[in-house]
């Protein structure tokens, strides 16, 4: 595929041997495979090792049972993605474990929107699917979140793993068939006609979610305050508009996603009102944004 660049690898292993990743003392290596089966299923394994320092990457250029949300699978051709997982476990922060995800999606997003590709906006979706706008006002998919860890209940031992997979340089007869309501898939090239070195890229996803997991924490008793919480709805396309939620029960609900509910028992859920004026917190399940848009005024 003549699009296709190649991973820098002793460039990004340099980086990351290098780069401050908020613990004096911790080395972040670089696990590379030309194709594995998942970066996660890797990650988490070799997070058990004690000699793996916290920000460590597994990195793939094609995996073959890779996973989303809700179970869904992820693969990706060889070369057209960035498949990476970073392996945390630094118990320090695993007491914010419940905001990974939005992090995560706050790091991709900054990553996506520092590339500035013509005619392209970048939001997120709640959690963190990442979507893309172009000049036909189409939002369409272009990376996802996973996150999972081994951590017990405590908080105090194991580790966290959180998966990305960035759609780079596919074009439309590579990605999947998505039914609606579903936003369609789409990849950095087939949206903008750019050719994004993905090596650049697994470096700035690196950097802005260490940015953002470094961040200074809220005063206590004011957990609306974490700026994590504020990041997230700055860059959020859910906020404000006409959704449906798909429960895993095949129920469904219907609404405005109003906010998301940033007190530490309330786990970054999503608060839907309906029609009648009640509010639900929604803390799983496929959230599709409605084609009757937003409330007036919202």
């Amino acid at each position: 595929m003549q699009r296709q660049t190649t991973l820098d690898l002793p460039r990004i292993a340099e980086y990351l041997s290098g780069a401050p990743n908020g613990r004096t003392g911790d080395y972040a290596e670089l696990d590379y495979y030309p194709e594995v089966d998942s970066t996660m299923r890797v990650a988490r394994a070799l997070g058990m090792q004690s000699s793996i320092g916290s920000g460590s990457v597994v990195v793939a250029d094609a995996q073959s049972a890779g996973r989303g949300r809700m179970g869904r699978t992820w693969e990706a051709p060889p070369g057209s993605s960035l498949l990476m997982s970073i392996i945390l476990k630094r118990t320090d922060i695993m007491s914010n474990f419940y905001l990974f995800p939005l992090m995560a999606g706050i790091a991709v997003q900054r990553a996506l929107a520092e590339l500035a590709l013509p005619g392209i906006a970048v939001g997120i979706k709640w959690p963190n699917d990442i979507l893309l706008r172009g000049g036909d006002g189409v939002e369409r998919k272009v990376a996802g979140v996973l996150v999972e860890s081994t951590l017990q209940e405590e908080m105090t031992s194991g580790h966290a793993v959180i998966g990305f997979g960035i759609n780079v340089l596919q074009d439309a007869s590579q990605l999947p068939h998505v039914a609606a309501p579903a936003p369609p898939p789409t990849s950095l090239w087939l949206a903008s006609g750019v050719t994004v070195d993905r090596t650049n890229l697994l470096l700035a996803v690196w950097r802005h979610f260490f940015a953002v997991l470094n961040l200074p924490p809220a005063r206590p008793k004011a957990q609306s305050a974490d700026p994590v919480f504020s990041l997230w709805r700055e860059v959020s396309w859910t906020l404000g508009r006409a959704v449906t939620v798909h429960h895993a029960d095949g129920s469904t609900l219907r609404g405005v996603a109003v906010d998301i509910d940033s007190d530490r028992m309330g786990l970054g859920a999503l608060i839907v009102e309906d029609e009648t004026g009640a509010r639900h917190a929604v803390h799983a399940g496929d959230v599709s944004l409605r084609a009757d848009a937003a409330r007036a005024g919202a």
